[in-house]
This record gives C-alpha cells, sequence and structure tokens, in this order.
C-alpha cells in the first residue's frame, strides 16, 4: 500500500512540475511577442487592406518560412512520439505541455520568422555613428554661408 501511494505522489508532482514550466512561459513569452509585434508594426497579425505592398511580401514571406519549419518540427515530434511513446510512460500532462507547445509555436512562429528577418532601424542623425575607423570623432559643423559665399552670421 506504501508503495502505491508513493507513486501517486509523484505522478502529482510531475503534473504540478509540467504546469509550472508551462506557466513560466506564457508568463515570459507574453512580454516577448508583444515586443515582437511592436518590432513588426503588426505585420503578422493586421489585415492585408492595412499593409503596403512591401509589408505583405515580408508577411508572406515570413508565413512561407514559418510554415515549413513548424511542418518539420510537427512531423519530428510525431514520428518522436510513435517510436518512444511505447517504452515510455508520460504523464497526460505532459502530452498536452507537448500539444501546447506544438500550437504556440505554429501560431506565432510567422510572428518570430517576421521579427528575425525585420532590418535595423535606421541610424538617428543625431547620435554620432559608431562602427566608423574614427570612433569618438566627431565632424566639424557644417560651415553656414549667405548666398554670395561669405560666412554667415550667427543670430547670437
Amino acid at each position: 500500500m506504501r508503495h502505491r501511494d508513493s507513486g501517486l505522489v509523484l505522478r502529482a508532482c510531475d503534473e504540478i512540475t509540467t504546469f509550472v514550466v508551462l506557466a513560466v512561459v506564457v508568463v515570459v513569452g507574453i512580454p516577448v511577442i508583444s515586443w515582437m509585434v511592436v518590432v513588426t508594426r503588426g505585420a503578422t497579425s493586421l489585415a492585408e487592406r492595412f499593409l503596403d505592398e512591401r509589408q505583405v511580401a515580408e508577411r508572406l514571406r515570413a508565413f512561407t518560412v514559418a510554415h515549413r519549419i513548424s511542418g518539420l518540427l510537427i512531423a519530428v515530434v510525431a514520428m518522436a512520439s510513435t517510436i518512444l511513446d511505447p517504452g515510455l510512460h508520460l504523464p497526460s500532462a505532459a502530452y498536452f505541455l507537448v500539444l501546447f507547445a506544438l500550437f504556440a509555436t505554429h501560431t506565432q512562429l510567422p510572428l518570430l520568422v517576421a521579427a528575425w528577418q525585420a532590418p535595423d532601424p535606421p541610424v538617428d542623425d543625431e547620435e554620432p555613428a559608431t562602427d566608423g575607423p574614427e570612433q569618438g570623432v566627431s565632424d566639424p559643423p557644417p560651415r553656414v554661408t549667405d548666398p554670395e559665399g561669405r560666412p554667415a552670421k550667427s543670430g547670437f
């Protein structure tokens, strides 16, 4: 009788651990996904009528790449579960976690691909460039001249 009770306790701990991992992933995932929506400017979540041609092309490219990756991932998980399932006796919560992870991956992978392929934002004009050979050296201010080519008077 004692041996059966310890098995139930271990199985309950495994299920609790599974849901704790799920909760951590959700809590961390929400800010990350929100940041990626901002970076892509909603290109994967907005309707096509609100996007210009460039954004529609980026969206289609992201969805194409993402669905190829998620299709391959689903096939690998299906083959692995078919091969490994008879030997493993996983709790039902683990199966739920795997299915939830596959669903979340399939739905969010286009956003991840679009964020990954997004171009870098332009450099601000007021910040000095740091990747040139003369780091830390600022350019002299431009010379302001009047229409006749003479140095202009400052307004001070």
